[in-house]
């Protein structure tokens, strides 16, 4: 009887999913279809990249995608991959590094989503959670610790108290491992009501022995901003680019902002200063490195990436785009900057810019259409430029490119 019954729901739920599928195809059939289109350059460079933004053509507006191999809409996914797919999950499956993880050590890494988390070398790999012990009377903070040694197969798990939580939330934001400590790098962040302003966001280095699972020391990391009437502050932590490569350094951005009001009660962000500071792991130094970035030509569209020792810093306006690095153990600025104009890509507007590995990649408009360009950062040499352009049936309805909407890059490498 109870097999029967069984049986009833799961025949229930794949009809619904059935039908779901069904109808969510019926009604994205109609949209028009996409692709990116090669230009010019490598076509092997134009394959690792997502166009992103949305359709506004049909009765609402539709997510899309679009790749070299065409467009994906979101509303296309089956109730089956939505109820059952996770999006971080997806992200972290997608990189390079967890992605070979997952293929070496699924049974490992089943169940762990936040790409932050992990470290990796050639023994080990780490995995750290912090939350709330749910076995505490009162609020206290809590690292879960996985471990795999990838020499013996043998698999570890710590549960390293870390004391009481006086915090609205806590989670993982680097994890890094020297000489059988592990340092464990969180974003804490305060209630507003019991503490001042500037101890509401905290970082801290929680360091934990390898070997017991036991909490040895932590750092708190304090910049000594002080606080100012109408400003906030705003945090950024730029980590090691490659998620599991071995970083002794992280790099801090603090941001001064204040709120110019707008109309309709909306309001516009302004940003007044920024303050930058290195911190290394194994020393915990917490180096101001402000003065020496304060030629750095930054703004709001500013976006960072870490490789190694090597800070790199891109900042784009609707006309160009600039590109300066910084090493972090020399303290020097590289001389040579590159710069990207729209003339120089034979376009109109630069809608945004995001960097990956040596590469530059670039959305830009030319007579209203979405276009492409990947710079290499070794020489400022254009390497990929590309169209989005309609793609199939319907392809010759020039107002399906009015009314697509495309103002994001992503990369899968």
């Amino acid at each position: 009887m109870m097999r029967r019954y069984w049986f009833s729901i799961l025949l229930s739920v794949f009809m619904i999913v059935g039908l779901g599928t069904y109808y969510v195809y019926g009604a994205t059939d109609h949209l028009p279809q996409y692709k990116l289109a090669t230009i010019e350059g490598d076509v092997n460079e134009g394959a690792q990249i997502q166009v992103l933004g949305s359709y506004i053509g049909g009765r609402g507006s539709e997510i899309l995608s679009v790749t070299t191999d065409g467009s994906d809409y979101e509303s296309s996914q089956s109730i089956y991959s939505k109820m059952f797919s996770n999006s971080s999950r997806t992200w972290i499956a997608e990189q390079p590094g967890t992605r070979e993880m997952i293929k070496d050590h699924r049974s490992f890494m089943w169940g762990k989503g936040n790409g932050n988390s992990f470290y990796k070398d050639e023994e080990w790999i780490i995995y750290a959670e912090a939350v709330n012990n749910p076995d505490a009377t009162k609020p206290e903070l809590l690292l879960k610790i996985d471990l795999l040694n990838q020499t013996s197969g043998e698999v570890k798990h710590y549960d390293t108290i870390v004391g009481e939580m006086p915090y609205v939330f806590s989670y993982v934001v680097d994890v890094q491992f020297f000489e059988d400590k592990i340092h464990i790098l969180t974003f804490n962040n305060h209630p507003w009501s019991e503490v001042d302003i500037t101890d509401s966001n905290q970082y801290h280095d929680y360091i934990v022995d390898v070997n017991t699972g036991t909490l040895t020391d932590q750092e708190i990391l304090n910049y000594g901003i002080s606080t100012k009437d109408n400003v906030e502050l705003n945090y950024n932590i730029i980590t090691n680019a490659d998620l599991t490569t071995q970083s002794d350094v992280a790099v801090f951005v603090v941001s001064e902002e204040t709120r110019a009001p707008m109309k309709n009660d909306e309001y516009n962000r302004v940003l007044l200063d920024k303050h930058f500071y290195s911190y290394t792991y194994q020393t915990g130094e917490l180096i101001d490195l402000s003065s020496l970035l304060s030629t750095v030509k930054m703004g709001v569209n500013t976006s960072y990436r870490l490789d190694g020792s090597i800070l790199s810093i891109l900042n784009y306006e609707s006309d160009g785009l600039t590109v300066s690095r910084f090493n972090l153990v020399t303290e020097k600025l590289d001389k040579d900057v590159i710069s990207i104009t729209t003339q120089l890509l034979s376009g109109d507007t630069i809608a945004t810019g995001i960097m990956s590995n040596d590469k530059l990649n670039i959305l830009y408009h030319h007579n209203d259409n979405p276009m492409v360009a990947v710079i290499n950062l070794a020489n400022g040499v254009i390497v990929y430029k590309g169209e989005v352009v309609l793609d199939g049936a319907g392809s010759e309805n020039t107002d399906h490119m009015k009314n697509v909407e495309l103002y994001s890059l992503a990369i899968v490498e």
